[in-house]
């Protein structure tokens, strides 16, 4: 396992435990108006194989691009040119033929597909502020939930996409609802979403052969995440006066048929990789920082790291479902866990790094000075 980190001088760096840290990027300096402009990279995420690395890169203030850099360091690919539309969010495809990144050119958002070979032009499959989607595990499917704009939340609702056509495939609500992003099970047999209901909002798992299961939940903003393997949905639901924090956390097993309540606060969650183990980021007021922790069962919270964040790690914790499938803090093994910022009890500290720790034991190494980190196998 390896760390793929975005270092504070704006390059992209690999970390294996106990090995050099080694730099995977460089500036690429191009004359503009009599200067020397370079290259800066950022929220790498990693194909299922480990061996690419797709990142937004930037030159100047207003040249945006998206890279595919080889995990060896050998290639860095330009696969898109955006000019001065800002890309602030893109993800593989599961069987990593196509990207799919997010837009903003003033005040909306637009979804594009870039196929990584033939035609490689970015093609538009959906539009709208706010913007959220995730792929389908076999990477045919898009589900889209969009508004109109942020002004305008009339129209807009939950669709699939296909993929390959970028065709709409079915419209599974007409409206708006207070959630982000769609999610699908590891199997793809759910997809879950939100819609409007009566007094508040109704959580709905769409499944491949048309059955469905609903919850009404309380009013406010909602999110959920499925485990990566497990047919196991984590979902919270917040406060409009608060969206970003949530009191508790609910995870419906639909294999077991149970139900199990985490009665915590929490700002994100996050699945281990094989076992039916959630972690929680919170923040802990008595140390002005953030703090993971994990229960296991009825057992009490265990801490594992209290970190200040970087501005990138609170961003990602905010849309923490649309993150979980691209940039998830626990390594594929499930034994360690990615921090970025800085310890509230280390000495001398200068600068945010980039930490690995340890769940078992909370051993702590620096990676290196950076901002944000994505594990790959």
């Amino acid at each position: 396992m390896r760390l793929v980190y975005t270092g504070t001088d704006g390059a992209l760096y690999t970390w294996t435990h106990g090995e050099p840290t080694t730099r995977l990027t460089w500036p690429w300096e191009e004359m503009v108006a009599g200067e020397p402009v370079g290259l800066s990279y950022a929220w790498p995420t990693c194909s299922r194989n480990g061996r690419r690395i797709l990142t937004l890169a930037r030159r100047g203030a207003d040249r945006h691009f998206l890279y595919v850099v080889d995990a060896g360091g050998v290639v860095a690919e330009e696969i898109a040119a955006f000019g001065d539309a800002a890309p602030i969010y893109a993800n593989w495809s599961p069987d990593g033929t196509r990207v799919a990144v997010v837009l903003q050119r003033a005040g909306t958002l637009s979804l594009e597909l870039v196929a990584l070979a033939g035609a490689r032009g970015p093609r538009t499959v959906a539009r709208g502020a706010p913007l959220f989607w995730s792929w389908s595990p076999d990477g045919r499917t898009l589900a889209v939930h969009s508004g109109q704009s942020v002004d305008d939340m009339s129209v807009g609702g939950t669709v699939t996409i296909d993929a390959e056509t970028g065709r709409t495939d079915s419209v599974l609500s007409r409206v708006v609802a207070p959630y982000r992003a769609p999610s699908w099970s590891a199997d793809g047999r759910w997809l879950a979403f939100a819609r409007l209901a009566e007094h508040g909002t109704r959580l709905v798992l769409t499944g491949e052969n048309g059955e469905r299961c609903t919850r009404d939940l309380a009013s406010g903003p909602v999110a959920f995440v499925w485990h990566p393997r497990l047919p196991i949905l984590a979902y919270v639901v917040g406060r409009d006066d608060s969206p970003h924090v949530y009191r508790r956390i609910v995870c419906l097993d639909l294999q077991g048929e149970r139900e199990r309540v985490i009665e915590r606060p929490a700002i994100a969650c996050a699945w281990h990789p094989d076992e039916p183990r959630l972690f929680r980021l919170a923040v802990d007021p008595a140390r002005d920082a953030l703090v993971w922790e994990y229960e296991d069962e009825d057992a009490p919270p265990t801490t594992i790291v209290r970190f200040v964040p970087t501005r990138e790690i609170v961003f990602a914790a905010s849309f923490f479902d649309q993150y979980a499938g691209s940039h998830a803090a626990v390594a594929p093994d499930g034994s360690t866990l990615t921090v970025a910022g800085r310890l509230p009890d280390e000495p001398g500290s200068t600068g945010p790094h980039v930490y690995a720790v340890r769940i078992e034991t909370r051993e702590v190494t620096v990676a290196g000075e950076g901002i944000t980190a994505v594990w790959t196998t």
